[in-house]
């Protein structure tokens, strides 16, 4: 994973520095205690971390996907995708974890269990989609669109509209526990497992 990191630095580079700097600033929320209870920077954590994930994974295997300069990376991949990218998981959820524990111990009413398999279905769903989405359209800008169009539906309306699949937790008043999210985390979960797959098997 080092050696791909090392050699995908300047392509993930502008990304890494906004996931730094957006995190660097919901501590700073965090600290000051923006909101009565943790829902409203959980809100924030959502809608910019899990956007990230897919981001970061876009550039992370855009090379698998007829890059020409992927003779290198294509050979690196071959037989480690499933290993790299639970890697690249696991690695992403350390940050996220991180930003959880501080949501429980500066607001009290926020339990960390459900919100942490929330965030992983949530990442593992964004993640494997933006893949998915880029493997069969080859064409980055479509994807990332496609999920700006579909943050800015749930931001706008808040998750009103009936017909659309909600992966993100948007109530500010009642604290986050499994009875309230677990319909989430399994969709999100069944969904990321079947895009993963998909991806899986695009690649292999």
């Amino acid at each position: 994973m080092l050696i791909l990191l090392q050699v995908k630095y300047k392509t993930i580079s502008s990304s890494l520095l906004l996931f730094a700097i957006m995190y660097l600033m919901e501590l700073g929320l965090i600290a000051i205690g923006v909101g009565d209870n943790a829902n409203t920077i959980f809100l924030i954590t959502q809608f910019v971390f899990i956007p990230l994930s897919g981001f970061l994974a876009l550039h992370l295997f855009n090379d698998l996907f007829g890059s020409d300069h992927s003779t290198f990376l294509h050979t690196f991949y071959k037989g480690k995708v499933e290993k790299i990218y639970g890697v690249y998981l696991a690695m992403y959820m350390i940050p996220l974890t991180i930003i959880c524990v501080l949501l429980h111990f500066r607001y009290g009413e926020f339990d960390i269990i459900p919100a942490l398999i929330l965030i992983f279905t949530q990442v593992l769903l964004f993640s494997s989609l933006s893949l998915v989405i880029f493997a069969i359209t080859s064409d980055m800008n479509i994807t990332i669109t496609l999920f700006v169009l579909y943050l800015s539906v749930e931001l706008a309306t808040f998750g009103s509209i009936g017909n659309l699949i909600h992966i993100f937790y948007m109530n500010l008043q009642e604290p986050i526990v499994f009875s309230t999210v677990k319909h989430m985390i399994v969709i999100n979960f069944v969904l990321g497992i079947i895009g993963y797959r998909f991806f899986k098997t695009i690649v292999s």
